[in-house]
């Protein structure tokens, strides 16, 4: 046989033998999407059979995707969608599988890994549809890791970047969160709460916005206020989780034959809310398994406005706690397991605020606390 003829039967079977092994990459490929539509449970022994079979198919990473997603145990999850995240740059997916380890974390409340992933997927994907996703998982590891400034500026940003709807509300929503977490049941918290209650009434987050409104009123005493917020909530959303809260209350409420008033914040009531919002009651927690902990004590404060304005500086240095004292106030910073760690925290405040505090031995027992000085 002729060279030619002979290399020209070869070219043929190669085609021949690609083509039949597309086909059957191709069929594989569907009987997986249909196993998975199916039943998620039975899936990953076919991808791990194509892996072998195909392993150097176009549909591996779509493969190991799929593969990800059935995965029950969240430590190989995360394996697997860390591999297809870094191997395969140029996989259109890879933006979903940085939100399947975010949300991992999420579940696990692993906050610092949250923290360093969402923002991975912020700065990698910044045209993916999961940004604003992104941006609520940063959000909410930096709230759970006391970084409100982190917080609140990552929630100004994703403001002034959208007019969807639901994203402005639950942004709102946060900088809400913010305002209670930083100045108590202030005036801020409750003027945010209105503008919410006004503008967002068909939002997803419209019955945590009722359930808030209620809360608020039973913590400034306003019991008629209370009442009605949470009847408007059971009345509205009675399968919301809000509701099963708010229930509880109104059994005690309606108890006491409180009567009902309508619970739109007026300006009256924003006007008569302290700017800050101090309990009168101690302010510190002890540690659920009480051992003592170091914090480092600032003031005491004469006036409610100077005690405002130096804990909004201490944003950074959180948790801070805020204690009415017989004159005056006084914030306790950090809540450190030793006292070289509170030592720091007393040097940091020193550097960068030039505050200088007094680190305390906080102890409790028996639901009483001790606070002793340096």
């Amino acid at each position: 046989m002729p060279v030619k003829t002979h290399m020209i039967l070869i070219l043929c079977a190669l085609v021949a033998a690609s083509s039949l092994h597309a086909a059957g990459d191709d069929d594989f490929f569907r009987r997986i999407v249909k196993q998975q539509a199916h039943d998620r449970s039975g899936v990953s022994p076919l991808c791990g059979e194509f892996l072998k079979k195909y392993p150097r198919s176009g549909h591996v990473p779509s493969v190991r995707l799929i593969q990800a997603d059935a995965e029950s145990s969240p430590a190989a999850a995360l394996a697997l969608f860390r591999s297809i995240v870094r191997w395969y740059p140029r996989f259109d997916k890879r933006d979903y599988a940085q939100l399947r380890i975010c949300e991992i974390h999420h579940l696990s409340a692993d906050w610092n890994a949250l923290k360093i992933d969402s923002q991975y997927g912020m700065g990698t994907f910044p045209r993916s549809v999961y940004l604003t996703d992104f941006r609520f998982f940063y959000i909410a590891a930096a709230l759970k890791m006391y970084r409100y400034d982190i917080a609140g500026d990552t929630a100004r940003a994703l403001t002034e970047s959208t007019h969807n709807y639901e994203t402005l509300a639950k942004t709102l929503l946060i900088q809400a969160s913010l305002n209670r977490k930083q100045d108590g049941y202030s005036r801020g918290y409750i003027y945010t709460l209105r503008e919410l209650l006004l503008g967002y009434k068909d939002s997803a987050v419209h019955p945590s916005i009722l359930f808030l409104l209620g809360d608020f009123y039973d913590h400034t005493g306003d019991a008629g206020r209370a009442l009605t917020a949470y009847e408007d909530l059971e009345k509205l959303y009675p399968r919301s989780p809000e509701a099963d809260l708010a229930r509880e209350r109104l059994k005690e409420l309606k108890g006491n034959k409180t009567v009902g008033v309508p619970y739109y914040p007026d300006e009256k009531t924003i006007a008569g809310t302290d700017s800050i919002d101090i309990s009168p009651d101690m302010a510190v927690r002890e540690n659920e398994d009480g051992a003592p902990f170091f914090a480092v004590a600032i003031g005491p404060f004469q006036s409610l406005s100077q005690t405002s304005e130096i804990k909004k500086l201490l944003m950074g240095f959180e948790p801070v706690s805020t204690v009415r004292l017989r004159e005056g106030f006084i914030h306790y910073v950090g809540k450190s397991p030793t006292l070289e760690k509170a030592l720091g925290v007393k040097i940091r405040l020193a550097e960068e605020l030039g505050i200088n505090g007094n680190i305390v031995r906080v102890s409790g027992k028996n639901g009483s606390l001790y606070i002793y000085g340096e």
